[in-house]
């Protein structure tokens, strides 16, 4: 049926008043019509029987409004009615939802708008919300061609860019009876992930087309006329982002489903939580602030602390050390108090040479995986990884500094009353690899607690107004 034999009709189930057509596809056009029965404007999608129509393209409307109809959110436009129409040109099935006045972030960049980095956050913080709305349902629901055109956004309102509202769900997909995958080829080229080339889609797919979508809209290129290596988006060149915000956008946009973030949730979270350790604190959450000096203070002091820890301990238990330890116990209970004179003293100074040995490998650790988190691992979505990673480079670069220790040591032997306190050495070399427990156990932990403590804090805030 063609466009003027439809709006002879005027009218369609003796509601809905039609005005204009707003887009058109392949057999479905999407049309501005008035709602008689709320004297409000609302949107028609049509889907117009022909003998050429494909049965999927019939399935998929029909789950569309299927769907809609158990959603309720504010940034979803509200599902109103389903119908079949029939005129004397044609039928079709008719899909009517609320008609929301924004253009798409497309129209805007057709349009000439610029979005700074501050802006896209905003709109992914947005966005975010809805997908994590979406894949908590059960079951899940994946929306498969998130892109700018399905993007609306209002007019910019103060600070906030505008409003955000996902549209179009002619692609939808639910993971019901799938084992956690979809079986159907959709979505749009250059937005879709490579897992849903080969039938598959996931939470984490949705994830990638929007991380797409940002780039797409930071850089005003469509992601086709990007540069590639292999299958991977080269956008770093073509914009000037936070060190933090790249890291992110490169992760929601890794070629594999377990490189990205396991959830909508965690991608908001670490999205959020990155503002405040390259940014002053903001009066609204004065509370809320961690600064990188701060981390680095933090990751030295924990990490010297256990060193120390750990130097006493070694020099106190290893071969030679041991002996020391046990002969004033010995000496108190079976002799008098005068044979301590000998022995304290070596055993105070010996079990100090460790302490400070263990403070200065302490120290250095502290530093390599306070830098090495702050540049590499904020947000910290990958808590294992960090770990992993931290505790290999603490490992390798405290036995390297551990056998620097013993060989000065070795050297300014002369400068010890007594040879015995190089007995000393093999307890530092064990002190220097044993640096990857802090780095695990205590350093890694402690960024993990404070990363939620603060995001929990600010949901509260948040919702307390």
């Amino acid at each position: 049926m063609s466009m003027p034999d439809l709006f002879l009709t005027k009218v369609l189930k003796d509601r809905y008043q039609l005005r204009r057509q707003l887009s058109k596809k392949a057999g479905r056009r999407t049309l501005l019509a008035f709602d008689q029965a709320t004297q409000q404007p609302v949107i028609l999608k049509v889907l117009t029987y022909s003998q050429d129509l494909d049965w999927e393209k019939i399935r998929l409307f029909q789950r569309e409004a299927e769907l809609l109809k158990t959603l309720s959110h504010p940034s979803i436009p509200q599902y109103i009615d389903v119908f079949e129409f029939e005129t004397a040109a044609s039928k079709g099935y008719t899909l009517v939802q609320a008609y929301i006045d924004a253009p798409s972030l497309e129209d805007h960049l057709k349009a000439g708008r610029c979005f700074t980095e501050n802006d896209v956050r905003c709109i992914l913080e947005s966005t975010l919300g809805i997908l994590r709305y979406l894949h908590s349902r059960q079951p899940p629901i994946i929306h498969r061609d998130i892109k700018p055109s399905n993007i609306l956004l209002t007019d910019r309102s103060g600070n906030s860019p505008g409003q955000v509202y996902l549209v179009d769900f002619g692609s939808v997909q639910t993971l019901a009876n799938r084992g956690g995958k979809t079986m159907t080829i959709v979505g749009s080229y250059g937005y879709m992930p490579p897992e849903q080339f080969g039938d598959v889609a996931c939470p984490a797919s949705d994830l990638y087309s929007l991380g797409v979508t940002a780039i797409a809209i930071l850089t005003q290129t469509h992601p086709v006329d990007l540069p590639k290596a292999g299958l991977r988006i080269q956008f770093e060149d073509k914009v000037s982002l936070q060190p933090s915000f790249q890291s992110w956008l490169q992760q929601m946009t890794a070629l594999e489903v377990p490189d990205r973030p396991n959830s909508a949730q965690e991608a908001l979270r670490s999205l959020t939580f990155f503002p405040y350790l390259i940014s002053p604190p903001k009066s609204a959450y004065p509370q809320l602030s961690l600064t990188p000096t701060q981390l680095l203070v933090d990751a030295v002091w924990r990490s010297v602390r256990a060193g120390a820890t750990l130097g006493a301990i070694s020099t106190s238990i290893f071969p030679g050390g041991t002996l020391i330890l046990i002969v004033p116990l010995l000496l108190v209970i079976i002799g008098p108090p005068d044979r301590l004179n000998w022995v304290m003293p070596f055993f105070i100074r010996i079990v100090l040479v460790g302490t400070t040995c263990g403070a200065i490998l302490g120290g250095i650790n502290g530093v390599l995986v306070g830098i090495l988190t702050r540049l590499f691992y904020f947000p910290l979505t990958r808590l294992n990884l960090h770990r992993f990673i931290c505790v290999c480079v603490s490992m390798v670069v405290g036995l390297v500094v551990s056998l620097a220790l013993a060989v000065s040591l070795w050297s300014l032997r002369s400068l010890f009353p007594d040879d015995r306190i190089i007995s000393a050495i093999p307890a530092i070399v064990c002190t220097g690899v044993l640096m990857g427990i802090p780095s695990y156990k205590i350093i890694g932990r402690w960024y993990q607690q404070t990363s939620a403590s603060l995001l929990n804090r600010k949901d509260e805030l948040q919702r307390l107004g």
